[in-house]
């Protein structure tokens, strides 16, 4: 299952398997509709969000909110079109 946490600083996308990760087509589309871009010092250079794979083998991409992006409930209305589902959390619930 695919989950995307949304706060105000962004979206965490959690993959529960390595299987449903997206194409790269389908990343850069992603990508795309939510205006990400490279934020230095926070993504690796050229890259419009942040993959890591954690110790129970999820893996989580963050992808930051900023005033270059879209809104934060733009992106809510985008991840739901995609099928995601969306939980969001609050500034103290991370």
């Amino acid at each position: 299952m695919i989950t995307a946490y949304l706060s105000e600083q962004g979206i965490d996308l959690r993959f529960d398997t390595f299987t449903e990760n997206l194409s790269k087509q389908q990343w850069e589309s992603l990508l795309d509709e939510l205006k990400s871009h490279h934020i230095p010092g926070l993504y690796q250079q050229g890259a419009r969000s942040h993959a890591s794979l954690w110790p129970s083998g999820q893996t989580h991409v963050m992808i930051y909110i900023t005033p270059k992006t879209v809104t934060r409930d733009a992106a809510l209305s985008i991840l739901k079109k995609w099928n995601f589902t969306v939980v969001e959390q609050n500034e103290f619930e991370q």
